[in-house]
């Protein structure tokens, strides 16, 4: 079994017993996200608040200004 598949086995049990496949995904994809984010900052590629604010702001426009 992969390392990866053994830790998302051992997340998953540790969640309450009432926890529905909606929660699962949720907790999973905000997990990923935490674990991606740490990577990134490890590999020097972590940004400012305001280069993230200003890429936000520019998708915004991008996308309900058209």
């Amino acid at each position: 079994m992969s390392k990866l598949k053994k830790e998302v086995i051992s997340f998953i049990k540790d969640l309450p017993d009432n926890t529905t496949l909606e929660e699962i995904i949720y907790h999973l994809r905000v997990k990923e996200g935490i674990e991606r984010a740490l990577k990134q900052n490890s590999n020097g590629k972590e940004h400012t608040h305001q280069e993230v604010m200003k890429s936000a702001k520019k998708r915004l426009k991008e996308k309900w200004l058209k």
